[in-house]
C-alpha cells in the first residue's frame, strides 16, 4: 500500500489536472459567450435577424 505521503502527492497532482481542465472550458466559455455578444460577429449578426425576422412576421400576422 503506498505511503501517505505518495498519495498526497497523487492527489495533489490530480488536483492539478483537474483545476486546469477546468479553466480551459471557463476559458473556452468565455470565449464564446464574448463571441456570440460581439455585435460584429456573423453569428451574432444571425441571431439579430433572425429576431427582425420575427418581429416582422408577428407584425404581418397582426
Amino acid at each position: 500500500m503506498p505511503s501517505m505521503d505518495a498519495r498526497l502527492t497523487a492527489l495533489e497532482e490530480e488536483m492539478k489536472s483537474t483545476k486546469t481542465q477546468i479553466q480551459q472550458i471557463l476559458l473556452d466559455l468565455r470565449e464564446h459567450v464574448l463571441e456570440f455578444t460581439n455585435p460584429f460577429t456573423a453569428e451574432a449578426k444571425l441571431a439579430l435577424a433572425r429576431k427582425v425576422e420575427e418581429k416582422i412576421g408577428s407584425m404581418k400576422d397582426q
